[in-house]
């Protein structure tokens, strides 16, 4: 082979070399781009599911620990209310629970059990609200809103303390939105 031949076939092998190595370049751009693209979609979706739990419960936390510590718009809420915000919270606590960590999952219950009382009764169960009534049946009749007398027997009648409710909530809340990754 002349040496011009074995020029010509070592200029074609670069030159296809160069041909391949620049179509694979793009392709390999193309194809990691689009991975990291789907990663972050997968991200913000988990992001939004997290921020969209938080609402829910931080949302419910809130109106609670409001009656119990007497701030915000606690009056507007009969017993009953508050008696489904409880029922709401635990059932998107039980939904949710593998998000949680057991830890969490203890200190919900810590919560729960501070600001409200479960009887069992024969089959049933009954919840009642660790807190007297008096005030309560006062500012809601006072808000123009009628007050069932059987809810009188809904209260415990307890006096635990703003303070350890509001320290039990913001530790609750906190945790919340670690065990969330939102914060």
């Amino acid at each position: 082979m002349t040496s011009r031949k074995r020029k010509e076939k070592l200029w074609n092998s670069l030159e296809v070399s160069k041909l391949i190595v620049s179509a694979f370049l793009p392709l390999t751009i193309l194809i990691l781009g689009l991975m990291i693209n789907q990663s972050l979609q997968k991200d913000e979706r988990v992001f939004n599911n997290r921020i969209k739990i938080y609402s829910q419960v931080g949302d419910t936390l809130n109106d609670v620990n409001a009656y119990f510590t007497y701030v915000g718009d606690w009056k507007k809420y009969s017993p009953i209310d508050v008696l489904n915000m409880k029922r709401k919270l635990d059932k998107t606590i039980r939904v949710y629970r593998p998000f949680f960590t057991a830890r969490f999952f203890t200190q919900y219950k810590n919560f729960i059990n501070l600001v409200f009382e479960k009887r069992n009764i024969d089959l049933y169960s009954e919840t009642r609200l660790r807190t007297s009534y008096q005030i309560r049946k006062e500012k809601y009749i006072q808000s123009g809103k009628h007050w069932k007398l059987s809810w009188d027997k809904l209260f415990t009648n307890e006096g635990l303390g703003h303070q350890k409710i509001s320290s039990a909530y913001n530790t609750l809340v906190r945790d919340l939105a670690k065990e969330l990754d939102v914060k």
